[in-house]
């Protein structure tokens, strides 16, 4: 509260502040605010206090901070506001304690003495000074001298004070000089009767002032009584505080509103004990409470826990004895003062009490010696430190003129101002102003017409002829005007933020950005109010703040366990919103409800699915959305599926395929891969690369062949057809091979395994020649063997022939010789025998065997070359009466060529088709034999795959 221009702001009585580290002046040095206060017609004034109030009240507000005789604290603060006292700041509620003096134990059988330090509280042990003595608690040094009170003297002399009246020079007046004696002087002195004033028959001398009441003062000026009243500056409360002058001070403070606690009432800032451990203070009709904590006590052998009277926690104290005085329980080595100096010790159950003498005190610059209440030595105390006014400042005990009516000093580090009251001008005279004087003179004289009396000037009225007007600033007007309200025929100035008003104690409307509430202009509305057109409306019964009358117009809420949503308090916010420093935030877009984070979703709104705390519109490739419509991760072979098994996928990676609900490393049989997809071969294919015929790498039909067209990776790709084309044979894996280029068609890939020969080449043995050779003819493209009489000829009977052995003759298309029946003429030329078995033989024209045999003696053998054989060996078959080679590939044979194969060498096998291969087709499998036989379950399958 602001009390006198330029002082500074006071806190209510003990309110206290945060403890814990430095004491806080606050500091209103080059801070200045200027007030304008109409309503007392005093015009402007600097008052930088007003600012240190507005600073002082807002760190009152802040928590943490406590505020203790003019001083911050902040939060768990300690200190010591006099030397007997201890405080601490718990929140913003001080503590304090007085402090606890222990027994110094001094020895006085030894003349040791109980002494107080300067400015300490508890005695200690000090040795007697001889030659010193006390007086009114103040130890005084040998042979000093110093004035009492009473208009005494008083003399230090072997340790006793000695006291006389104090002398007084005579004294000899002038004849226009009187004596006079001031209030707290001894001696009279000579004051001049034209300087000097006189006030209740007192004789005042010159530029003496003294108080005439609490809130004035006079002084005596050259001969003038001037008498001055208190500058008291405006003071604007808020809606919940009201105007009050408290007792003892003369100007009116703003008052917050008391609490009624316990069956009694608390000003505001006021504290009391609720308890032994809890300490409440009022904060603006709000009680608020600390409770203070004991730590953990351990006490050694020889000491009790006990909980003194009033006490919040234990302590540890002696167990030799306790005293009782005066009805207090006392514990051994207590210390305590009976009287102000008089210190009293517990010892062992008794109580022994001495008188405790005062330590020599020096003061220091700007202090004084001063004897506190309760206190047994006097202190040292400042005289007050400087004043800060209107940016400047001003040393204790200053005074200055503020133009021709005002005077201000600076006391105890706060500014008083006083303005001179001036006489009335009787009726029939005015008042003229004088030039450099402050009060107007009277002068015979009329008033303007409007007035009834101008006490001041001719034209400044004091009050009005007509009634019906108004007195404004000394004029006469009809009505006050903005700014002004009437009041018992005067204009007096509205409060300094109102624009209008009916009153001194509210506004009507407010100056711009200001606001109306409970008459009064503020600059925020503040709780449970909003701004309306003309004044602050009351919110809703819901809302802490808000924006308009309903009950969606809230900003915050009143009840904090509610949240607001969309301007609405409610006790749930609902789906698709979560809750954050009280205010209902909406999820993410697609969430139904979400963390208090916003950013991860809880569950999904209808057509959304969840994945890792974001709705989506479908769950994203390698997920599927499970019941409760989140997205879980597909198999690990499956990058799109319906569910979490290897079964359940819908698309696959490279260079997987899918298939049926699967991703398959190979489609397998029947399929084929297609952009991730397995799709079915053409139905002549058993594996295939693609959907046409001729896509096919197996056939599904085992004695279908694989006519080839292209080959991808190693792999022929081509059609299955019942046989190959010409010039191609069938491997054993069923696959059409090129003949070699001499071949037509053939059984294999060497020039040995042609079947046929193209024009104008010729077969013969396997092979593929330009013509046949001797001993051969060509019918049909293939060569034929002549009649083993024949040398060449052109056909294979012996009446054929074209040309004969070199030894034989030729007639008639056939060779002769003058060999016997039995014999042959061999190339020599000579008639050599036919084998023993042989009946009819000829030279062998082309071998080195010697002969051939053509009839055998016994109608059961069989020709073989050169010999008769009872049967054909292995590798050779029967063909009529002779044995006739298999092809090379056969082991044994029923016929020429190599499909006709009856067993095979170790290396090879018999297929179905009577061919030896190294493996068995496709459809096929080996039997113990190494015949191929062919499986029925491989054809099922291959069948009937594709319907799975």
């Amino acid at each position: 509260m602001l009390f006198l221009d330029g002082a500074r702001a006071k806190t209510p009585p003990r309110v206290l502040a945060p403890v814990g580290g430095k004491k806080k002046r606050k500091n209103p040095a080059g801070v200045s605010s200027v007030f304008h206060p109409p309503a007392l017609g005093l015009g402007s004034m600097d008052c930088p206090a007003a600012f240190l109030l507005a600073l002082a009240l807002l760190v009152r507000e802040a928590e943490g901070t406590c505020f203790y005789q003019g001083l911050s604290f902040e939060n768990n603060t300690v200190w010591k506001p006099d030397s007997c006292q201890e405080c601490g700041c718990h929140g913003d509620i001080v503590l304090c304690e007085a402090v606890a003096c222990r027994d110094p134990r001094c020895n006085f059988e030894k003349e040791e003495i109980l002494q107080i330090s300067p400015n300490s509280c508890c005695p200690e042990c000090a040795e007697r000074t001889e030659g010193f003595c006390e007086y009114e608690g103040q130890l005084r040094e040998p042979n000093a001298e110093w004035a009492s009170s009473g208009c005494r003297t008083c003399s230090c002399a072997n340790g006793e004070v000695t006291c006389a009246p104090q002398r007084c020079s005579a004294l000899s007046c002038e004849d226009n000089e009187v004596e006079h004696v001031g209030p707290g002087e001894c001696c009279p002195k000579c004051v001049s009767r034209r300087d000097s004033c006189s006030f209740d028959g007192e004789i005042i001398p010159n530029k003496k002032e003294w108080r005439l009441s609490p809130c004035a003062k006079c002084v005596c000026r050259d001969g003038s009584l001037r008498c001055f009243t208190i500058f008291c500056p405006p003071a604007f409360c808020s809606a919940d505080e009201s105007l009050v002058v408290p007792a003892g001070k003369c100007c009116p403070e703003c008052a917050r509103k008391p609490c009624f606690a316990s069956g009694a009432l608390y000003q505001h800032g006021e504290e009391w004990k609720k308890d032994a451990c809890t300490t409440c203070v009022c904060d603006t009709g709000e009680s608020r409470c600390f409770t203070k904590s004991c730590l953990p006590l351990n006490c050694r052998q020889e000491e009790n826990k006990v909980r003194r009277p009033g006490k919040c926690c234990e302590e540890c104290v002696l167990s030799e004895g306790s005293c009782v005085h005066n009805g207090t329980l006392k514990y051994h080595s207590d210390m305590w003062h009976d009287t102000d100096c008089n210190f009293c010790t517990c010892d062992g159950g008794r109580v022994a009490c001495r008188k405790a003498k005062c330590a020599r005190v020096d003061c220091g610059q700007g202090e004084e010696l001063s004897h506190l209440p309760g206190k047994c030595c006097p202190e040292c105390i400042s005289r007050g430190g400087p004043c800060i006014y209107k940016d400047s400042t001003k040393d204790s005990g200053e005074k200055w003129k503020e133009g021709l009516c005002r005077e201000c000093e600076c006391l105890h580090s706060k500014v008083n101002c006083y303005s001179r009251s001036c006489l009335t001008c009787p009726p029939g005279s005015v008042a003229v102003a004088v030039h450099g004087e402050c009060c107007p003179q009277c002068k015979p004289g009329r008033c303007h017409p409007d007035c009834l009396t101008c006490a001041q000037a001719f034209d400044r009225c004091d009050a009005c002829r007509e009634s019906t007007k108004f007195l404004l600033n000394g004029r006469c007007v009809d009505s006050c005007g903005v700014g002004f309200y009437p009041d018992a025929g005067l204009c007096v100035a509205c409060k300094e933020l109102c624009s209008t008003c009916t009153n001194k104690f509210g506004c009507t409307s407010c100056q711009a950005s200001l606001h109306l509430k409970d008459a009064q202009c503020v600059t925020s509305c503040g709780e449970r109010f909003f701004p309306g057109p003309l004044q602050c409306t009351a919110c809703h019964e819901s809302c802490a703040t808000c924006r308009g009358p309903t009950a969606n117009n809230c900003s915050t809420c009143r009840d904090p366990s509610l949240a607001l949503l969309e301007g609405t308090c409610v006790a749930n916010c609902g789906q698709r919103f979560y809750v954050t420093d009280g205010v209902c935030r909406a999820c993410q877009e697609g969430c139904d409800r979400c963390y208090l984070d916003r950013l991860r979703c809880l569950s999904c709104a209808s057509g959304r699915v969840l994945l890792d705390g974001n709705c989506l519109s479908e769950c994203p490739h390698g997920y599927y959305a499970d019941g409760s419509r989140k997205c879980r991760v597909c198999h690990s072979s499956c990058t799109g599926c319906t569910g979490p098994l290897p079964t359940q996928c819908t698309s696959c990676s490279f260079p997987q395929a899918f298939y049926q609900g699967r991703c398959l490393l190979a489609c397998g049989e029947g399929f084929y891969q297609h952009h991730n997809l397995c799709k079915g071969c053409h139905s002549s294919c058993r594996a295939c690369v693609g959907p046409e015929h001729s896509h096919c790498t197996r056939c599904t039909n085992p004695e279908e062949k694989l006519q080839p067209y292209l080959s991808l990776e190693e792999r022929p790709v081509g059609a299955c057809l019942p046989q190959c084309r010409a010039q191609f044979y069938s491997n054993e894996d069923g696959i059409c091979k090129a003949c070699h280029s001499s071949c037509l068609s053939c059984t294999g890939g060497s020039p040995e395994n042609c079947t046929i020969c193209a024009s104008p080449q010729v077969f013969h043995e396997g092979r593929c020649i330009s013509e046949c050779p001797e001993g051969w003819y060509h019918q049909e493209s293939r060569c034929y063997a002549c009649h083993p009489s024949c040398k060449t000829c052109s056909g294979a009977e012996d009446d054929e022939c074209t040309a004969c052995h070199p030894h034989a003759s030729f007639l008639n298309g056939r060779c002769r010789t003058p060999c016997k029946r039995e014999q042959y003429l061999n190339l020599v030329g000579y008639c050599a025998g036919c084998h023993p078995l042989c009946e009819l033989c000829v030279a062998d024209l082309h071998t080195d065997r010697g002969s051939t045999c053509l009839r055998c003696r016994d109608i059961h053998h069989l020709l073989l070359k050169d010999r008769c054989v009872p049967d054909c060996p292995v590798g050779f078959y029967q063909l009529g009466g002779e044995c006739q080679k298999c092809h090379p590939s056969c082991k044994t044979c029923t016929g020429e060529g190599p499909f006709s194969c009856t067993s095979c060498d170790a290396s090879l096998v018999l297929s179905h088709a009577g061919s030896c291969l190294s493996a068995c087709s496709l459809g096929f499998y080996q039997d113990d034999n190494l015949h191929c036989k062919r499986t029925w379950c491989l054809s099922f399958s291959v069948l009937f795959g594709r319907m799975f």
